[in-house]
């Protein structure tokens, strides 16, 4: 909802709705692996890409750079367990990522895609 209002008020309830659920799925994958215990489910498998594309997409065209993943430490460690499950990295890679851009930048109405982050995710997951 915040990439898509041109309301300032919609989109400020609508980032810190964002922001307040990336802070619950923090504080839940402090206390476990994934996002229900132990083992991978279809909720850690659904909510992969929304996260995934969160720094290369999210903070730019959604104007939600409140910050990076990496400044939540479960978020951020869960990410990388999810990614090393067998198919994830795979179906994750960077033209994967690019395809991707495309898409949400060229919504706009502006042929140009954003460069960056460097090596995403590869340089951050490896």
């Amino acid at each position: 909802k915040a990439g898509f209002t041109t309301n300032q008020a919609h989109y400020e309830a609508a980032y810190e709705t964002y922001v307040r659920a990336l802070r619950r799925v923090d504080d839940i994958l402090a206390a476990s692996k994934f996002l229900v215990g132990d083992t991978l489910t279809e909720a850690d498998v659904r909510l992969f890409p929304t996260l995934f594309r969160h720094d290369p997409i999210y903070c730019s065209r959604f104007k939600l750079s409140h910050s990076f993943l990496t400044a939540y430490t479960h978020v951020w460690r869960w990410l990388h367990d999810v990614y090393d499950v067998p198919g994830f990295k795979e179906s994750s890679s960077a033209s994967y990522l690019q395809h991707c851009k495309q898409g949400y930048f060229g919504r706009s109405g502006s042929t140009t895609v954003p460069v960056g982050p460097p090596g995403y995710p590869e340089c951050y997951w490896s």
